[in-house]
């Protein structure tokens, strides 16, 4: 006969309510009824506390359909955990049925025979995180989108080009038509009268009617074809007007989300129609401040600048303009600033071909011009070569016309004739040995026929070729070129004779049989001969593909890191450790509720921490840029706005700069109000039920002592064992319940240490019988060498040795001896607990001493995990070290050591 399930009992509510981090609630039975969940899951439901008790379907009915229920019967029936990550589950909050996005997990709990005893479920809301994902996909599609959709704007353009060719052609028919009926009409009257002049002509003028009648008819049916030819146009144009309709109400909303600036200018006011948000960024304006206004009513500093007449050239002529590169100054906050842009204006028409507005795209380039004036400066330093090959050349003209002058007496000649030429063979030894000598790849080319003349080895490597390529035209000697741009450059600086120089230039390079993309900063400069005529190209490249795809990496992970920081709704702070500026983010302003105009500084922002914290917060600082270490602060303050307390947590690094000072002080806050008010909610509801249980079990441990006195008056042996059995596991449940209390105490600040001085080696030795009177089942064998006094809390050490010993015990139930040490190492006193049993894996040492913390492969063995974790906190706060030494199967080693009296 099976028994009823019954309810949970306390220590397994405990349990499993204290294993979980996040948002978490209780089922039982495989119809999954509530019986406990806390706060943070009833927001996710939307639900208060009168769902406890009723099944998961009653509790929530929009589940009906969706795979929860089902997953729930599996996890109860089949012992299993069952998770899930980025899962859509549609709920009912605020009375509207909605989809969230949830990271989940059902945990079945079993009790020590394996048998499911409750099903904990575990789950974290990630719908913003989904969405956020999901826009930035939309983002990539409306951007794909904007390019079909120019493709379609041509294809229409093209379409009513058509159309007016085609209504031209209709106008002309028209009038050919009319001008037809006309002289028809004209010949039929005058036949008519012909007809009335005489009956001799009758026969005469029915056969001219009859041909008249058949070229009418003719000429009706070409009319009744080109009225249809009409009607189908029509037709088509009203379709055709249609998808320009559309097309236009779907390109505004494409020019509103793309990322490039945009703005509609109307009439010859300018007045501003339209502007997309990237624009508005770029100006530091709201919508309503522009839209509506002429620009240089906005932006009075452009009357000065040359864009308002380009803006009425474009409105008058029709004529778009293109431009790159421009300066542009606006008036900001702190004053006029330069900017440099790439523009392009073009006219807008009405339907009847009148122009009536610009449309202006702007891209903002001023990071890219500064960065290449920075590399147009890098590049003066090859100004030197170029002038020390002038000189060579002036030498090499000199040289050729004192050879000139001295060909009048023939003997002076011939000698002067050798020397010269030994001149002009060391100037183009000396030339050579300065390009292959240079610092940058170097190479000349001579002709059209680009040749090969001259190249350092700086140039072979960044061609992948070898002095093999020497005399060979580039095309034949890089055919990969083929289809790029740089042959078409080259010969174009043949043609003008001007210098070509290319930023970043991609490349595409075959080294070692493979086709490599390459970033290139390349100079041709043309080499002309006595005439002026160019004969040859000089060209200098420097190869900087590391530092552009380090760029573009950068720059993709400054977007990432923007993007992380907003989702996870994190205020960033930079601190100068000098002058204590203060920087931060609209995030940090909004946490603590700063809403003034001017901005926060460093003091003010130290007048609302709580006077608990104020000076430990300031003393931290400084002692992290001193020493130039970490900064972690958890503190309390009122907010700016309301005055609300906030629990928050600041985490900041200094870092040094260039030049090796600690000049970077940085790093995020977060508000953990909630998780300090669950973490207070927690520990009430701990210390409450931890009360209540102990008084139940002190008048049941008394009932225990009177019965044993009575079994050994008795000398009943079985009931004095089965009581004594009852007594050792009422000491176990009173020790849990003590260490949830000392957690509480712990954590709420109230657990304090009494210190007197006393010999450590008597304590271990006492705590060591006691553990061994309640254990007989192993030996403990001790190794205390010396007397060794020390200034400590003997109940909170007895504590520590304790729990250690018990899970010495525990953790090797069969190998019966445990060593236990107690001596002098390195001027602190060292205890060690040594078993030979299950051991730890290295994967669990870390986290050994955290709260709560149970080894995964020990769930047979009971416990909550505060033993270890209220232990390493005694030993901290007597300024000592808590450690364990372990591998699997072999046994583990715990050790900790307090400091020596002075």
């Amino acid at each position: 006969m099976s028994l009823p399930l019954p309810f949970l009992s306390n220590e397994q509510l405990l349990e499993v309510f204290n294993l979980t981090k996040t948002a978490t609630a209780i089922h039982i039975t495989e119809d999954a009824i509530i019986q406990s969940a806390n706060d943070a899951m009833l927001r996710i439901w939307d639900k208060d506390r009168s769902i406890i008790g009723k099944t998961l379907e009653d509790a929530l009915p929009e589940l009906k359909g969706q795979p929860f229920i089902e997953m729930f019967k599996r996890v109860w029936n089949e012992g299993l955990t069952l998770s899930g990550t980025d899962t859509a589950a549609d709920l009912i909050v605020d009375g509207v049925l909605q989809t969230f996005y949830f990271d989940f997990e059902y945990r079945a709990i079993k009790d020590a025979e394996g048998k499911t005893i409750c099903i904990m479920h575990t789950a974290t809301d990630i719908t913003e995180r989904h969405l956020n994902r999901d826009r930035l996909e939309k983002a990539r599609e409306k951007e794909e989108a904007l390019h079909r959709e120019k493709e379609l704007n041509e294809q229409l353009a093209a379409a009513n080009e058509e159309l007016s060719a085609l209504n031209e052609e209709y106008q002309i028919t028209l009038e050919k038509l009319n001008i037809l009926n006309t002289e028809l009409e004209d010949r039929v009257y005058r036949r008519t009268q012909a007809l009335a002049d005489g009956m001799e002509r009758e026969q005469t003028m029915n056969e001219e009617l009859l041909a008249s009648n058949e070229e009418l008819i003719a000429v009706n049916e070409q009319l009744s074809v080109t009225i249809t030819e009409m009607n189908r146009l029509q037709v088509s144009l009203q379709l055709t007007n249609k998808e320009l309709l559309y097309s236009e109400q779907k390109l505004d909303d494409i020019l509103n989300q793309q990322p490039s600036p945009v703005v509609v200018l109307r009439g010859p006011d300018q007045v501003i129609e339209f502007t997309n948000q990237a624009l508005l960024s770029f100006w530091n304006k709201e919508e309503e401040e522009v839209i509506g206004k002429p620009i240089l009513q906005v932006f009075p500093e452009l009357k000065s600048q040359p864009y308002p007449e380009q803006w009425k050239h474009v409105l008058e002529t029709g004529e778009s303009i293109t431009n790159k590169e421009k300066p542009v100054i606006f008036h900001k906050a702190n004053g006029p600033r330069l900017y440099y842009v790439d523009y392009y204006y073009q006219p807008l028409m009405d339907v009847e071909g009148l122009r009536t507005g610009v449309l202006v795209t702007v891209i903002d380039v001023t990071h890219k011009v500064d960065a290449r004036k920075q590399l147009e400066q890098n590049q003066l330093s090859l100004q030197d070569l170029n002038n020390e090959l002038s000189t060579i050349n002036e030498e090499m003209t000199a040289s050729n016309e004192e050879l000139m002058a001295t060909n009048e007496e023939l003997a002076i000649a011939q000698g002067n004739l050798l020397r010269y030429i030994g001149e002009l063979a060391e100037s183009e030894a000396r030339f050579r040995s300065l390009v292959e000598q240079a610092p940058v790849a170097i190479n000349i080319f001579q002709g059209r026929e680009l040749i090969i003349d001259i190249a350092n080895q700086k140039m072979f490597e960044i061609w992948g070729k070898t002095k093999e390529v020497i005399g060979n035209p580039l095309a034949e000697a890089m055919p990969e070129l083929d289809g790029q741009p740089f042959l078409q450059i080259l010969d174009d600086v043949i043609t003008t004779g001007h210098t070509f120089y290319g930023n970043e230039v991609k490349a595409y390079i075959e080294r070692q049989g493979e086709m490599v993309e390459s970033y290139l900063n390349l100079i041709y400069q043309p080499i002309r001969d006595k005439d002026g005529t160019v004969t040859g190209i000089m060209q200098v490249a420097n190869e900087i593909t590391e530092q552009v795809k380090i760029k573009h990496e950068l720059q993709k992970t400054e977007e990432m890191m923007r993007l992380a920081i907003d989702a996870a709704k994190l205020g960033a702070w930079h601190l100068d450790p000098v002058t204590k500026s203060l920087k931060y983010n609209p995030m940090l302003a909004k946490l603590i509720g700063y809403e003034e105009e001017e901005p926060l500084t460093y003091e003010k922002s130290l007048t609302h921490i709580t006077d608990d914290y104020r000076q430990i917060i300031s003393e931290e600082i400084e002692k992290a840029i001193s020493n130039g270490g970490d900064y972690d602060m958890t503190y309390s303050q009122h907010r700016f706005n309301d005055g609300e307390l906030i629990w928050l947590r600041s985490l900041g690094k200094i870092s040094k700069d260039e030049h090796g000072e600690h000049t970077l002080f940085s790093g995020f806050m977060m508000d953990i109000t909630e998780m300090k008010k669950d973490e207070q909610r927690k520990n009430d509801f701990i210390g409450m039920v931890s009360h209540e249980l102990k008084t139940p079990l002190t008048s049941l441990s008394g009932y225990i002592q009177i019965l044993q006195s009575k079994a050994r008056k008795n000398e009943d042996s079985f009931a004095s064992n089965a009581l004594s059995v009852a007594e050792k596991q009422i000491r176990k449940m009173t020790s849990m319940i003590n260490g949830f209390l000392n957690i509480s105490r712990l954590e709420s600040g109230k657990i304090t240490l009494n210190k007197t001085s006393f010999r450590l080696d008597e304590l271990v030795i006492v705590t060591a019988e006691e553990i061994s009177s309640l254990e007989s089942s192993h030996q403990i064998n001790f190794a205390v060498n010396e007397p060794i006094e020390v200034f400590a809390d003997p109940d909170k050490i007895s504590n520590v040795i304790s729990n250690l010993l018990s899970n010495a015990i525990k953790y090797a139930p069969n190998d019966k001896d445990i060593d236990l040490r107690c001596e002098i190492i390195d001027g602190m006193a060292q205890i060690s607990i040594k078993d030979r049993g299950m051991g730890i894996g290295q994967e669990d040492l870390q986290k050994l001493f955290e709260r709560f913390y149970r080894v995964e492969n020990n769930s047979t063995i009971s416990g909550f995990g505060i033993g270890l974790y209220l232990s390493a906190e005694i030993i901290q706060r007597h300024a000592g070290k808590i450690w364990v030494e372990s591998e699997l199967g072999k046994g583990s080693t715990f050790y900790f050591s307090i400091p020596l009296p002075n």
